[in-house]
């Protein structure tokens, strides 16, 4: 089934760049009432926050995550078959070169799913490593089977989904508290498509060439906010939320994806 989020591709945003880039880009169309613009803000704003709350209780959590029960020794093992399935691409891409067939699979594989290395993965909190791993998983056996095949990288990621599932077990044995990982993932999901509906609505508002500008105008707050996520994530830097009401940049934000 098609998604609006499959037309209209955005920056995954944080709760407080987006509340910010909103609040900013109301100021274009305050006191006009309640149009389906408005009311598409009105409503990004809201999962926003939602979103807020939940990352909120999500980093108390992860405070607590630490060796619990067999946790961290899994966690370990975990560490290692992703750090060897970087190095299994690596190479074969170094041997055989970009221009070969499997030289170019493996970058394409490490591109997709490594883009920033194994620490990336290994280095977050225990829940969202066990989150990312999923996702690797779910693509190297699913559209990327083939080629995981063709690069002999099946038993790797054999292990990966065995190890994950021993880490999901002892989580969900030793869990601190009533919150998952996947309710901030549907959170941060329903935040993005928020966000889509108001570009949309915008887009749907000023679509005459004429009206360019005021598309820009109202854009803008979401266009700088969308830079400098993009400009942290190619620097390899930490993502930082900001202050939803200043716009100054404060804790590091778990990056997904």
């Amino acid at each position: 089934m098609a998604r609006l989020e499959d037309f209209v591709s955005l920056v995954q945003f944080t709760p407080g760049r987006a509340q910010y880039a909103l609040t900013q880009a109301m100021t274009h169309i305050a006191g006009e009432g309640e149009g389906p613009l408005a009311v598409a803000v009105g409503a990004a704003q809201r999962a926003a926050g939602r979103a807020a709350e939940l990352e909120a209780r999500w980093a108390t959590r992860k405070a607590q995550s630490n060796a619990r029960g067999k946790a961290a020794a899994i966690d370990n093992l975990l560490d290692r078959a992703v750090t060897a399935l970087h190095q299994h691409l690596s190479a074969r891409l170094t041997l055989l070169g970009p221009d070969h067939p499997q030289g170019k699979q493996a970058a394409d594989l490490l591109l997709r799913w490594l883009p920033e290395g194994p620490g990336a993965i290994n280095g977050l909190a225990f829940e969202d490593e066990l989150g990312r791993v999923d996702l690797v998983v779910e693509g190297l056996r699913g559209p990327d089977a083939a080629a995981v095949a063709a690069l002999e990288a099946g038993f790797i990621v054999g292990e990966l989904a065995r190890l994950a599932g021993e880490f999901r077990a002892e989580l969900a044995r030793t869990a601190a508290e009533s919150i998952s990982f996947d309710q901030v993932r549907q959170a941060r999901a329903e935040l993005q498509r928020a966000l889509t509906v108001v570009v949309v609505q915008a887009m749907a508002r000023w679509s005459a060439p004429a009206q360019a500008a005021d598309f820009a105008r109202f854009m803008a707050p979401v266009t700088e906010q969308m830079d400098r996520l993009r400009a942290l994530r190619r620097r390899r830097q930490p993502i930082l939320d900001v202050d939803p009401g200043t716009g100054v940049e404060g804790p590091v934000v778990d990056d997904e994806g």
